[in-house]
């Protein structure tokens, strides 16, 4: 009963006090009103992409037969890349330092690099300015020294520069894959619409070049592998031949030799075949477009946060004021 007269006693004491949490709340709109104006717009443009998927058997099956002879193939499929290897192709270094070179025309500019729009011409809320003053402070040697060497990428060594365009954009391109469907989603958040829905386009392009690449790398591997291993049945089926002891045991291991000789020779020529093949890997699904509408940020949101926020510390002050007023 005591603890809730207290209650009472508390809310009817707040409520006596309802104007301070009225201007506290005026005080919270009014920041995050500034807050959510100072914060630039963002424009985001989406793609989806459908992979093809093969689906080799024979070269389970022919996997399954080689091991009967105690020898190893090699029978992962050699066109597809796991899904879960799309994002992390976007999200490496060299992808994003090839990016860098595209030409982009922001509204109201000339046309210039990726790297010198993302390091150059972003907006940036007024409390950066106060931060990058500060910083100055500290590494003003570093940055002055880096501001002529951004177009030179060391592998081993990125400047200040080279370092935070690699930040930016690891921020603003985001893949994902559908699990379920298969799609793998890209989206790009820039500051321009059109820069944005340029940056898609481009990822989609140079994400086929990059994929087809470490296919192709992989594939010469197989085909040494296929040789290696060719090589190896043809020189058994060679011995099988002059050891003959009995004709029955003898002819089996003979032709499971050749026919192990014979599957070898065929994967070989198809790896041979795909090495040069030139194919899409997936169907574009939603393609780049420009965003006519901002997404980020969502200022009532913001704003709806500050203004609670300054409530709650209100409401906590009169409380923290009222113990110690007894105390």
């Amino acid at each position: 009963m005591e603890k809730e007269m207290d209650l009472v006693a508390l809310c009817r004491y707040i409520w006596l006090r309802r104007y301070f949490v009225c201007k506290v709340a005026v005080a919270g709109v009014i920041l995050g009103v500034i807050i959510a104006l100072s914060i630039p717009k963002e424009y985001s443009t989406k793609v989806q992409l459908l992979p093809y998927a093969s689906k080799n058997d024979r070269a389970d099956k022919n996997a399954s037969f080689a091991s009967m002879l105690g020898l190893t193939v090699n029978n992962s499929s050699l066109e597809d890349i796991a899904l879960d290897f799309y994002p992390v192709v976007v999200k490496s270094t060299p992808f994003l330092v090839d990016l860098a070179q595209m030409k982009v025309v922001p509204n109201g500019l000339s046309e210039m690099s990726l790297f010198e729009y993302i390091t150059k011409e972003q907006k940036k809320p007024w409390w950066n300015s106060m931060l990058k003053l500060f910083g100055k402070l500290f590494f003003s040697t570093r940055l002055e020294s880096d501001e002529n060497s951004n177009l030179n990428w060391d592998p081993f060594y990125y400047t200040y520069w080279q370092e935070m365009y690699l930040d930016v954009m690891n921020d603003k391109i985001e893949v994902w894959i559908e699990k379920k469907s298969g799609l793998v989603n890209i989206e790009v958040d820039m500051q321009d619409p059109l820069v944005a829905a340029l940056i898609a386009d481009s990822t989609i392009n140079k994400l086929q070049t990059y994929v087809s690449s470490i296919q192709k790398a992989k594939m010469l591997n197989d085909m040494g592998y296929a040789e290696k291993m060719y090589n190896q049945a043809k020189y058994n089926y060679e011995v099988a031949k002059d050891r003959q002891r009995t004709i029955s045991r003898g002819q089996i291991e003979l032709e499971m030799s050749l026919n192990l000789c014979n599957m070898l020779a065929r994967q070989y020529e198809m790896l041979q075949a795909k090495v040069t093949e030139e194919r899409a890997l997936f169907s574009i699904i939603e393609p780049a477009k420009v965003a006519l509408n901002a997404d980020k940020p969502n200022r009532k949101v913001i704003v709806f946060v500050f203004t609670f926020l300054f409530i709650f510390s209100g409401i906590i002050w009169l409380i923290l004021k009222r113990v110690f007023a007894r105390d």
